[in-house]
């Protein structure tokens, strides 16, 4: 792996942290003993779904509008962090869902990972964030950022319920 990344690797990762995420919640979902966490992590996952939609177009307007990578991280800052990310297992499978929500066990347990991963995202988003020029997209990573920071205050209230 190079110390820098090109901004279509970096939201490729972005595409695939996505998909990871809807995989993980719509596991859950199937795990889950209630209904009201069953509609809720459904929810999540669709949420998940429109993020990926929105760094797949992010990916091909910043190709279309910069027609090369050499303006993604100039100094080498934000590669560097998200290597280490990256590095830390932040980023796995879809398929490291089931072992994801089957060894978390209890709801319970499945609600905090959760929050786990979504705040390994929006740290990843933040490195994303730096990288990005404004007039490439950067207020709608601030969207997306502000979408997951709520969706760790939606868990954070469920796991309250649990307590």
């Amino acid at each position: 792996m190079s110390g820098k990344y090109s901004a279509d690797e970096v939201f490729d990762m972005a595409v695939q942290l996505e998909r990871n995420g809807s995989a993980f919640y719509r596991k859950a979902a199937g795990s889950a003993r209630s209904a009201g966490l069953k509609k809720m992590f459904l929810g999540l996952a669709a949420m998940e779904e429109e993020h990926e939609k929105a760094f797949l177009k992010l990916r091909e307007e910043t190709a279309a509008k910069s027609g090369k990578d050499d303006w993604f991280d100039p100094d080498g800052e934000a590669s560097k962090y998200m290597r280490a990310l990256a590095e830390g297992q932040v980023f796995g499978s879809a398929g490291d869902a089931e072992a994801l929500v089957a060894g978390a066990g209890t709801p319970r347990a499945v609600l905090e990972r959760a929050v786990v991963l979504e705040k390994d995202s929006i740290m990843f988003y933040l490195g994303l964030r730096r990288a990005t020029p404004p007039e490439l997209g950067r207020e709608r990573i601030d969207r997306i950022i502000e979408e997951e920071m709520a969706h760790v205050v939606l868990l954070k209230a469920e796991i309250q319920k649990i307590k």
